[in-house]
């Protein structure tokens, strides 16, 4: 792996004895891999991104694979050592997960057009003061159908008006949790377990917060289980990890020959792996372009790894009125990247029993599952270590 980061690196320096920048001005690390391109240039957790390409990371978006780029610069500060580390390398992800600050989000949220999922760091973090009121600017810039209802709920009953808040997160669970993702169904559902357990009824809560926990298996959830049961669930319960995978023969959506796990299996070389994404009865989703967003990073700059991906649904059209849920695949297709959509019954779904949609597996010459998840960049490099060690 040493051999292959190296070959992505264009030049590193690093300058000692720099205050640090203000923090509203960057972005977070708060996910890294050992081995990857970051680790290598020296970057560890809760360092900050200064800039990527020269522009100021707070205006950047956290999802840096959705922009492709042959060359990249990326511009850290360690805050342990106070050093800046400039690296250029080629267009691949380093393997960081980034994430705006509370500072950033507090100075720059648009209620229109920020995402949810900025809120959701204010509620990690605990800043409820500023969850309600971005959350409240949102509501009153649009619709109720958005998940600042439940995080203004949870801010409400966070500051001890736990009726009024009770009543917001109940409304999004009821009316509206269905339209968006599972993890902020997951934040909802932890404060209707509350509720119950102020109640006395200490079984529906539990059974409660463990549903929570289920949707979004966060640090945050994880206290308040281990908080009201003595138990701290693991953040991951890998079902096929280290498991030989189902085999399967699956036509082609736009029709052709056959595709068999089998036979693509056998067309590996050592230590190469082929990505399999379920998407049960979906054909696409918010997710699903997320992936294959990513997809198109990693096809492009670890192919040496990577053998190709099998994208797999019960449901072969897409619908027309979601289209901006095929940008990533249109993307990957277009560039000419190894993808096969392949059509099934159900029965594969039904055996992988899988939790979400998509879910994604890196599988090995053997068949062998190295990976489970919805798989980024942190997660790609950590397999490859593992595999090539």
């Amino acid at each position: 792996m040493q051999a292959f980061i190296n070959a992505q690196v264009r030049n590193l320096t690093r300058m000692p004895n720099v205050r640090m920048p203000k923090p509203s001005q960057c972005l977070m690390v708060t996910g890294l891999a050992t081995p990857s391109l970051a680790s290598h240039a020296g970057v560890a957790m809760k360092d900050f991104l200064v800039s990527l390409d020269s522009v100021p990371a707070a205006e950047a978006s956290p999802r840096t694979y959705a922009i492709r780029a042959r060359m990249r610069e990326w511009c850290f500060y360690s805050r342990a050592r106070h050093e800046l580390i400039k690296l250029e390398a080629t267009g691949i992800e380093p393997g960081v997960k980034l994430q705006h600050t509370p500072e950033g989000i507090r100075e720059r949220y648009n209620p229109k057009t920020s995402p949810s999922s900025d809120l959701e760091v204010l509620w990690e973090a605990r800043d409820f003061k500023s969850l309600e009121d971005l959350s409240r600017k949102t509501l009153a810039a649009g619709e109720r159908d958005h998940p600042a209802l439940a995080f203004l709920g949870a801010a409400l009953y966070e500051g001890g008006k736990k009726a009024e808040g009770f009543a917001l997160v109940d409304e999004f669970v009821q009316r509206f949790a269905s339209h968006w993702t599972m993890n902020f169904t997951g934040i909802a559902y932890s404060y209707l377990a509350l509720d119950l357990l102020a109640k006395g009824d200490q079984d529906a809560g539990i059974g409660m917060l463990e549903t929570a926990f289920e949707h979004n298996s966060c640090p945050r959830l994880a206290d308040l289980v281990e908080k009201h049961t003595g138990v701290r669930p693991p953040l991951e319960t890998p079902r096929w990890l280290g498991r030989k995978f189902p085999d399967y023969s699956l036509r082609r959506i736009e029709g052709g020959p056959n595709v068999s796990l089998t036979a693509t299996l056998a067309g590996l070389a050592e230590r190469q792996l082929l990505v399999v994404c379920l998407l049960a009865s979906y054909r696409g989703n918010g997710p699903y372009n997320e992936f294959m967003l990513r997809y198109h990073n990693f096809a492009t700059w670890f192919s040496p790894f990577l053998k190709g991906l099998h994208v797999i649904t019960m449901e072969p059209k897409r619908p027309d009125e979601r289209a901006y849920y095929f940008k990533g695949e249109d993307a990957v297709m277009a560039s000419k990247l190894p993808l096969d959509l392949l059509l099934e019954s159900g029965s594969l779904t039904g055996e992988v029993q899988q939790s979400g949609s998509p879910f994604v597996v890196l599988l090995d010459r053997a068949g062998i599952v190295r990976f489970e998840g919805e798989l980024d960049s942190v997660d790609l490099w950590k397999t490859l270590g593992a595999l090539h060690s």
